[in-house]
């Protein structure tokens, strides 16, 4: 049998058939005695273990060393895209009973790994009438060993035979944003049964949790939120006493590894754009389902868990792919949980103005790029967004990695050093110190230079030229090419989209002034791009507040003809 982690000089213990069929294995001095009897279980410790018949000291392993007296059944199928099941027969997997959680126990991972359980194909499940059967092979010098235990349907009266035992169902549901050097989980229970996870690295050491945060939601259970800084390969889940491994799929390797990635970060007081850039084109950062978060069931039968664990962690998809840009939101919980690290208290809510679900057991904070300067909205947004781009450049097979965050220059100087703060922070804490990286490098970039510099690298914008972005909360312009000697002129002030369109607080009033002056312009526009989606009614604020917190780039590019008038070529859209 494998012996990965006998200590140096320690006996490797002998592997004991449960049943007859072994005649030509041997033992001790001679063939296998079929009638020789081996416990279920042995209590004493390994070392101090005597072999049946024999009577010898000397340490070995039985049905019970591997395999748990009870199976755990979740009520939902297990997601084997993400999640290791075993190899499952056809009867098992057209039963469509639930997810079987391998009832392993942790003295399996002292001899073998996850990855030696999934290649060599160890362990089977299937079914026979209503029993679950399981099957665990150990390869031993000279063939194999093969354990079969057999679950019913739990009944408390009914006793353990030698080789049975029972399966209980249960209520959990866990969703899983994996990385190599931190993993974050979300993972819900019932709330009459104690639930316990523990993870463990590719050694078969226990992770310490760098913060474990529980909320108890009525309707949903009880929340666990979990970070890990290693890089974890199993999961042992105990729910009411009962013990079962989960475990992660190997990731494939990239096919087409991108060494090189450069992230560029616009936190926008409406928007947030995360665009990279490798040997293609610039595009902006995008997921499917299961790229980024990964489930652990199918939700093919109860859907209660799915949409609170996204809301605690990332939405997997929008009608079929997430991708930036995306509302600057935050979901937060509503408990006294003070804020540890990324998802710890709160979320990026990239679902605002998008699904009329709101978020269970929490509230939303739209302004955190200004008001969550000082607090800690701010940093949790950024630390999040770090945590993405840091699982986007690992699933890409990026060594090295760049990122560029910019800034408006009316913040005043205060905010801007406690924002570069929150940066510098959050990158090195998931990006810099993640091993994967050989190379990292955090910038910034003024909000109004950075598409400039875009514009006149792709569209060759160059000579006297007004740069102006027009956001939720500033307007940023930068002026070029009017003198030699000073090349560039810049100015940004706090007036944006938000003060331009949103409705007054005094309710009393009939729209923000903008918005009353521009009704028929904006509905006929509104009209032309959209029929359908079009209000009839009197407010003039109507329009406007469709365009809440809009932001919009423009750049015109002057210059004077042969009648010394000026002309001006306006490029607009959201510059990456």
């Amino acid at each position: 049998m494998s012996t990965r982690n006998l200590k140096v000089g320690a006996k490797a213990p002998l592997v004991l058939p449960a049943k007859p069929g072994y005649d030509k294995l041997f033992y001790v001095v001679d063939n296998w005695d079929k009638e020789t009897k081996v416990p279920t279980s042995d209590p004493l410790p390994l070392e101090q273990r005597r072999l049946p018949a024999s009577g010898e000291q000397y340490p070995y392993l039985c049905i019970g060393d591997f395999l748990e007296d009870t199976l755990i059944l979740l009520k939902n199928e297990i997601n084997r895209d993400n999640f290791y099941t075993g190899e499952v027969g056809a009867a098992l997997a057209s039963a469509s009973r639930g997810g079987c959680l391998l009832p392993l126990k942790p003295l399996f991972f002292e001899y073998f790994s996850a990855k030696d359980l999934i290649t060599r194909k160890m362990i089977e499940l299937d079914a026979i009438g209503t029993d679950i059967v399981v099957k665990l092979t150990i390869p031993v010098r000279g063939g194999k060993i093969v354990y079969e235990r057999n679950y019913s349907r739990y009944d408390a009266d009914d006793l353990y035979t030698h080789q049975s035992g029972q399966y209980k169902s249960y209520s959990f549901e866990l969703g899983m944003l994996k990385a190599k050097q931190h993993t974050h989980l979300c993972y819900v229970s019932d709330p009459s049964v104690d639930a316990r996870l523990e993870a463990y690295d590719t050694e078969g050491h226990l992770i310490p949790e760098v913060y474990h945060v529980t909320q108890e939601v009525q309707s949903i259970g009880v929340s666990n939120i979990v970070e890990l800084r290693d890089s974890m390969q199993t999961m042992r889940v105990t729910l009411g006493g009962v013990s079962a491994y989960i475990i992660p799929q190997i990731d494939a390797e990239p096919t087409n590894p991108s060494p090189a990635i450069v992230y560029a970060v616009d936190l926008g007081t409406t928007n947030t754009v995360v665009a990279f850039k490798d040997s293609q084109m610039p595009e902006f950062l995008s997921w499917k389902a299961n790229d980024m978060l990964r489930m652990l069931t199918t939700f093919n039968r109860l859907l209660d868990g799915k949409t609170f664990i996204e809301s605690r962690l990332v939405i997997p998809e929008l009608g079929g792919e997430c991708a930036f840009p995306l509302r600057s939101a935050l979901r937060v919980n509503t408990g006294k949980e003070p804020y540890q690290g990324a998802f710890s208290n709160s979320s990026p809510d990239f679902t605002y103005q998008r699904i009329s679900t709101p978020p269970t057991a929490s509230f939303r904070e739209t302004d955190i790029k200004w008001k969550g300067v000082n607090s800690k909205h701010l940093q949790a947004y950024v630390e999040s967004i770090c945590k993405l781009i840091a699982m986007h450049a690992e699933h890409r097979g990026a060594t090295s990695i760049s990122v560029f965050w910019s800034y408006p220059s009316s913040m005043n100087s205060s905010s801007l050093r406690n924002l570069r703060s929150v940066w510098k922070s959050a990158f090195e804490d998931y990006i810099k110190s993640n091993k994967s990286f050989e190379a990292t490098e955090l910038g910034e970039e003024n909000e109004a230079v950075a598409p400039y510099r875009y514009y006149s690298r792709t569209a060759g914008v160059q000579g006297h030229t007004v740069a102006m972005d027009i956001g939720g909360g500033t307007v940023d312009v930068l002026l070029t090419g009017f003198t030699a000697k000073d090349p560039m002129y810049l100015t940004s002030f706090r007036f944006g989209g938000n003060t331009l369109l949103l409705s007054p607080s005094n309710a009393l009033s009939t729209g923000a002034g903008l918005c009353v002056a521009l009704k028929d312009y904006l509905g006929t526009i509104a009209a032309d791009q959209n029929p359908s989606a079009v209000d009839s009614g009197n407010d003039g604020n109507a329009t406007c507040q469709r365009r809440e917190q809009g932001s919009r780039r423009v750049f015109l590019r002057l210059g004077k003809n042969d009648s010394k008038l000026w002309t001006a070529e306006v490029y607009h859209g959201e510059a990456l």
